[in-house]
């Protein structure tokens, strides 16, 4: 699992740098679960060596509140990225969907 959770968070901040940038933002940003944000830090990080281009923002702020901020909207304001360390309820794709983010993985 260790190994497919990296994979995804690689994936993601990988294909995110278009959308911060497209957003006007000069990072992406990722939020949500603290058990998944020490794996995205330390991809990030590792993606960042010696690399040019937008960097990696990663917030903590546990996968319940990281699922509402991430639901809000799209845009500079919003989260590119959603960390957590259980899978998303239909409530919180309901959610996501009533305010235009339906491109979830």
């Amino acid at each position: 699992m260790r190994r497919t959770l990296l994979l995804a968070v690689a994936a993601g901040l990988l294909a995110a740098p278009a959308a911060a940038l497209a957003q006007g933002r000069d990072a992406v940003l990722a939020t949500g679960s603290s058990t998944v944000a020490p794996f995205t830090r330390a991809v990030a990080d590792a993606l960042a060596e010696g690399r040019q281009g937008p960097r990696a923002e990663v917030r903590s702020v546990g996968t319940v509140w990281g699922f509402s901020e991430f639901c809000q909207g799209l845009g500079p304001r919003y989260a590119d990225i959603q960390d957590a360390s259980r899978r998303i309820t239909l409530a919180e794709m309901t959610q996501c969907a009533s305010r235009g983010v339906h491109e979830l993985t």
